[in-house]
């Protein structure tokens, strides 16, 4: 149990001098026997206990990632060999499975023998303490948490490190089980920026073009003249047709995206506008996009999401919707809203199974590795990275302006050049540029602000279905404090 606490680090005396067991195989002890033969925790984890988590504690930025321009230290070893083989008889004794060893660059041991080169000295740096930030930040989102009330997880991210990462209150009131930064919520609108990255796979694989006309992969005289960027940006001009599904089609089972298929077939609502000619927030384009993934794809979109961006990723606690109420997801959080002063259940709808719109379940931890793909570019190019943060254009080629999203007036600079829409993100440049975005769905609240210039993510989401949140994000934001940040 000791060993599986999200707070502990494994290291080793391999710097001290002097032979002792534990710097001669305290890594190859926990990758051979902890990991291989007991079964205690998998590889990915106990690399990061290893790299990533010390670093962060004491505060070493830069290191744990493989970044051009970065030092690396790096270790070659076959998983299904390495052991340890130092005793307190023989305490330099070699382990075993470990081909070579780099320490910035510098072979410093290969096939069981050093080289001349030596690891260098570790450097001292500033004391690790709990800042003001944290402590502020931890005692306003507990106050605002009552007891065994459904609650938040908050992330605070610069340059990629983590500076504060918790959950408050309860995943589930019935089985108590408290928020964690692994717990799974529902993503709903945040979705967008995943599905907008999958349609950008799919041209990278020659799949789809997003200048292609929908009618390509959709057969319906009502969507001519709408490309794939439209439904991306939002300037499609299709009808939200939500409010005539709760009225007319059967609540008594879950919908999918084939009965959006055949309602547009069916029912097409009037369109607001001519395609390209303004911009409009548009969920059913999104949902057609999913279509659009599944056609050229040849997969559906469960299988395509855990292939190309689940999986590669290690976003373990990722998933989409199934389509059943009570569908299995790891650590799934449910939604809540608030009723004459009572929290009850708000978690499904009959129309949680169209997925585009929404639809995805994730973790403040998988989420975290979704930031760092899109900086570090290991998932999509950087032609396609550029695409998904350009502003959305209209056909006279003035950028589309965005007037009407959520926290507009305190997640974005009063002064901007412009606030438009990119792949999934509300993107906005002035004295700085921000990328945001919040979702809102049955219940559950999210929000996603990431200020490209100070290199600082805050993402909070929450199982609490109401505008309360919003006033909840506001605070979060004034009580982070920017001389810290900007260390």
């Amino acid at each position: 149990d000791l060993m599986n606490w999200e707070f502990t680090n494994i290291c080793s005396d391999g710097g001290s001098y002097g032979g002792h067991p534990r710097g001669y195989g305290t890594y190859p002890k926990v990758l051979g026997r902890y990991v291989r033969e007991n079964g205690w925790f998998d590889l990915e984890k106990a690399v990061y206990k290893m790299t990533g988590l010390p670093a962060k504690n004491i505060g070493l930025k830069h290191r744990s990632h493989l970044l051009i321009g970065n030092f690396a230290d790096v270790v070659i070893f076959n998983p299904n060999t390495i052991i340890d083989k130092a005793t307190t008889i023989n305490s330099i004794a070699i382990s075993e499975g470990i081909e070579s060893v780099f320490v910035n660059g510098q072979l410093v041991y290969i096939n069981g023998k050093t080289t001349r080169y030596r690891s260098g000295e570790f450097l001292q740096g500033p004391a690790y303490k709990i800042n003001e930030m944290n402590v502020e930040l931890t005692n306003y989102l507990k106050s605002e948490t009552g007891e065994n009330e459904p609650g938040i997880a908050l992330l605070v991210r610069k340059d990629g490190n983590v500076l504060y990462e918790k959950g408050f209150g309860l995943v589930n009131l019935e089985t108590k089980d408290e928020i964690t930064a692994h717990s799974s919520f529902r993503m709903a609108s945040v979705s967008k920026q995943f599905f907008a990255a999958a349609i950008l796979i799919c041209q990278e694989n020659g799949l789809v073009n997003v200048k292609d006309y929908i009618t390509k992969y959709i057969s319906n005289n009502h969507l001519e003249g709408i490309t794939v960027e439209n439904l991306i940006h939002h300037t499609s001009g299709i009808s939200d047709y939500y409010n005539q599904a709760f009225e007319e089609w059967d609540d008594s089972r879950n919908h999918t995206n084939t009965d959006m298929i055949k309602f547009f077939e069916q029912s097409y609502p009037e369109p607001y506008f001519q395609p390209g000619e303004k911009w409009e927030y548009c969920n059913p384009g999104y949902e057609l996009i999913v279509t659009i993934i599944e056609k050229a794809s040849g997969q559906d979109i469960y299988n395509f999401m855990d292939e190309h961006i689940f999986h590669p990723l290690g976003m373990n606690e990722s998933q989409i919707f199934e389509g059943i109420i009570d569908f299995h997801c790891p650590q799934r959080v449910k939604g809540y809203t608030k009723n004459a002063g009572e929290f009850v259940e708000d978690d499904y709808t009959f129309l949680n199974g169209i997925i585009g719109a929404g639809g995805i379940y994730t973790s403040l931890n998988d989420y975290s590795k979704w930031l760092n793909s899109l900086d570090n570019q290991t998932l999509l190019s950087a032609k396609s990275m550029e695409m998904m943060y350009e502003p959305a254009r209209l056909n006279d080629g003035s950028i589309a302006n965005v007037d009407d999203m959520t926290l507009k007036d305190f997640i974005f600079p009063d002064k901007s050049k412009y606030r438009s829409y990119g792949y999934g993100w509300v993107v906005t440049k002035g004295d700085e540029s921000i990328i945001a975005h919040s979702g809102s769905w049955v219940g559950f609240r999210n929000y996603v602000f990431r200020n490209v210039d100070s290199g600082v993510d805050i993402i909070m989401f929450s199982n609490r279905g109401s505008a309360s949140e919003d006033y909840w994000f506001h605070n979060v934001m004034k009580k982070i404090d920017k001389t810290i940040l900007s260390q």
